[in-house]
């Protein structure tokens, strides 16, 4: 159905970070806004005024100034995080959160955020939009306020978590922070749920929600976008010779980037040779990590903070190998840009990337901060470049088959096309005369 055909309905998403900055949630949003711009839909997103990710908790780091704007046809309203580096602040949000008023302990629990503005737009909102779908986990002082939106204006509503599923048979294994009792019981009171794979779906349904509410609707990438990039032109801004290992995401220890590293460690120590480039986000964690390492080290690291979209592509182009091993992964959407250059991957097992990533046939999984067996994966890796090829091209098959934006589009599309015509019927419903 073409909405372009039909009065023009409104939908609005809601998430933690948007454009510009379009790490993997943020693309995920955005790439469902563009599509539900193309299907004749009015869309907005109200997001943060957050771009580093720290600042959240610590004001020292980068914000977006620009509060609203309207980007290729969807328009941004960005509220303002309130933040103060005391204990009392902390103290209070805490507080809070304990009290057994469900609005104060959700919207003020874990991980303790305040972001005023939101609260009483969502609260006093009279505009209707005719579907929300909010997001991410543990993001509740988020996706609480969207909920009890959508009930009081009477429309439908989608819930995207991102459930972060942590390392399996571990007691630690990160599913605290994303399903606690509180997520459970907000994921039962929304319509639909949109889960990134089969594995995130289970673990909701572990969890008693109703399996016909999750949707498993999956991420991807546009292949045309992603092409492009020029190796030679990487190693040649770069000044580096010899073979690339790679990593693409934000440097912290939850993505396992100080354990490539002291894999890599070990590689060169026994004389084996390649840089090592670490793309994204540094987080405080890993600045402190890496400033202890020692010269020789920096010598055969490159950090590179944000980059642009060209740079980023030049790099795929220009590695050998793919390395992630994260434990912090909903779905991985940069394995998927890595496979369209027909490069191995290493991911964690952990999270999604069991589901993602087939062990030996497309890439290797090792246990998260197993920096021995890390190390011996990108060593077969960079000594066989049979098996690598072998690897990158099964990758590139399947994500061409399975992993596109249009097929990912098309799905979200979907479950609001049934949402919404759903809700159309129940009007109907509610207005037949009586006989």
């Amino acid at each position: 159905m073409d909405r372009r055909l039909m009065d023009k309905k409104k939908i609005l998403y809601v998430i933690h970070r948007s454009w510009p900055y379009l790490g993997g949630a943020e693309r995920l949003f955005w790439e469902w806004a563009k599509s539900s711009r193309d299907a004749g839909y009015d869309v907005t997103i109200f997001t943060t005024d957050v771009w580093d990710i720290e600042y959240f908790h610590d004001r020292s780091k980068r914000r977006i100034e620009i509060s609203e704007e309207e980007v290729e046809g969807i328009k941004i309203k960005r509220f303002k995080v309130i933040s103060w580096p005391s204990k009392v602040y902390w103290g209070a949000l805490r507080t809070l959160s304990n009290t057994p008023l469900k609005f104060f302990s959700f919207t003020f629990g874990y991980p303790y955020i305040f972001l005023p503005g939101y609260l009483w737009k969502m609260i006093f909102l009279r505009e209707k939009f005719d579907l929300v779908n909010a997001g991410v986990f543990p993001h509740l002082f988020l996706t609480y306020p969207a909920l009890q939106y959508a009930k009081r204006m009477k429309i439908p509503s989608v819930c995207t978590p991102l459930v972060h599923l942590g390392e399996p048979h571990t007691s630690n294994n990160g599913t605290c922070y994303f399903l606690s009792t509180k997520h459970v019981e907000l994921l039962k009171h929304f319509d639909r749920i949109a889960t990134m794979t089969h594995m995130e779906k289970e673990a909701i349904l572990r969890k008693g929600i109703d399996e016909k509410k999750i949707h498993v609707i999956g991420a991807g990438v546009t292949p045309d976008e992603v092409w492009g990039g020029n190796g030679a032109r990487f190693r040649d801004k770069y000044k580096i010779r010899g073979k690339i290992v790679l990593q693409i995401s934000t440097q912290t220890h939850e993505k396992g980037s100080p354990h490539v590293i002291e894999a890599m460690k070990i590689l060169w120590q026994r004389g084996i040779e390649a840089t090592l480039i670490l793309i994204g986000q540094v987080m405080n964690d890993f600045d402190a990590y890496f400033f202890h390492q020692p010269s020789w080290v920096y010598e055969k690291v490159i950090v590179l903070d944000y980059i642009d979209e060209e740079i980023k592509k030049d790099a795929l182009d220009a590695c050998s190998v793919f390395v992630m091993p994260s434990k912090a992964e909903s779905f991985g959407i940069v394995y998927l840009e890595a496979w369209l250059y027909k490069k191995p991957v290493i991911g964690a097992y952990a999270g999604a990337l069991s589901e993602m990533i087939q062990n030996g046939k497309d890439g290797f999984l090792v246990p998260f901060s197993d920096i021995h067996m890390l190390s011996e994966y990108i060593r077969l890796l960079l000594e066989y470049p049979t098996l690598a090829n072998a690897m990158g091209q099964n990758g590139y098959l399947k994500v061409l088959k399975q992993h596109t934006w249009d097929r990912s589009c098309e799905k979200i599309q979907s479950l609001y096309e049934g949402l919404l015509a759903h809700g159309q019927d129940q009007n109907r419903n509610r207005y037949q005369p009586h006989r």
